[in-house]
């Protein structure tokens, strides 16, 4: 595949060459056969396979410019999308570096107090505290890795019915004190008809709804809306989760939505910033898309547009 637009432009440079070299093999050609024409007729026939050729080699040139022009785009293209994966990286080994940094502290501190020692009851607390985080980390990103190019369910799904459940299990959850505490609402389309069923795997819809939502309840306050809506649009599903809590800046918009990434507002809240990477990685594999929209203090809206066929 990468040779055949090099075979294109060789095949267009000959082109350059053989159409007025065979155009003037026409004329050559015209003038022999004609030869016992009429001047008023042989002019116009020996004329008219040399501009043929003209025309075809004028069409070549173009052509191989146009090929030319495009292949420059693309090696640029190449080379941007080279450096944004690099960056990204980057980006991601910045995050994990301070992400492992302070439990490795803690771990180191205990077991060079060891060597005098037996660590109190509090230090075995900072090192098990320490331990569990660095499990879940290793655990969330070994799952989005397997998420990335495992084999998903294909199956009916109602989404009314999955949007009930996930409120349902978040109020039955570790989250549902907090949840209590939240005007949440969920708005879901009556008229002209109901949301029709979605083509997809329902474990994993699931998850990232519950992601969202949780997302939505942590980083708001008691007494701050967090509205649920879905409608059907062109072919498409959209899930929207909206809050008044906290929001993100907007320079950080497009950078929470990576591995590890999280606001410089939501440090003081728990967490490993896989959540939203999770949610990404699931609607891509639904053929869907993921919007995030934000003000910093007012509140995060994402949407979630799943096609339906």
């Amino acid at each position: 595949m990468a040779d055949t637009p090099r075979r294109s432009d060789r095949g267009l440079r000959l082109g350059l060459w053989l159409v007025p070299l065979l155009a003037i093999g026409g004329c050559v050609l015209a003038v022999m056969v004609a030869s016992d024409l009429n001047l008023s007729i042989l002019i116009p026939f020996w004329l008219a396979p040399l501009l043929l050729g003209a025309v075809a080699t004028a069409g070549c040139a173009v052509a191989l410019r146009q090929r030319q022009r495009l292949r420059r785009k693309l090696d640029d293209l190449g080379v941007r999308i080279q450096q944004e994966g690099d960056q990204a990286r980057r980006r991601l080994l910045q995050r994990l570096d301070h992400e492992l940094k302070n439990p490795l502290t803690v771990l180191q501190t205990v077991v060079s107090g060891s060597e005098h020692g037996v660590p109190d009851a509090e230090s075995w607390a900072s090192v098990a505290t320490q331990t569990r985080r660095l499990s879940r980390l290793v655990g969330d990103l070994r799952g989005l890795a397997e998420l990335e190019v495992a084999q998903l369910e294909r199956i009916d799904v109602d989404l009314e019915s999955l949007l009930r459940d996930v409120l349902d299990d978040t109020a039955e959850g570790t989250q549902g004190t907090d949840a209590e505490k939240r005007k949440i609402s969920l708005h879901l389309p009556r008229a002209p008809w109901p949301l029709p069923l979605l083509k997809g795997d329902p474990d994993l819809l699931r998850l990232s709804l519950q992601n969202l939502l949780s997302n939505a309840i942590k980083y708001s306050q008691p007494g701050d809306s967090i509205e649920i809506t879905a409608q059907e649009l062109d072919g498409w599903v959209i899930i929207d989760i909206a809050d008044t809590g906290r929001g993100i800046p907007d320079h950080e918009q497009e950078l929470v939505l990576e591995e590890l990434a999280r606001g410089s507002n939501a440090r003081d809240m728990p967490g490993s910033g896989i959540g939203l990477a999770l949610v990404k990685v699931i609607v891509a594999r639904h053929g869907g898309a993921l919007i995030l929209r934000s003000r910093d203090g007012h509140g995060t809206s994402v949407s979630v547009r799943l096609p339906l066929h």
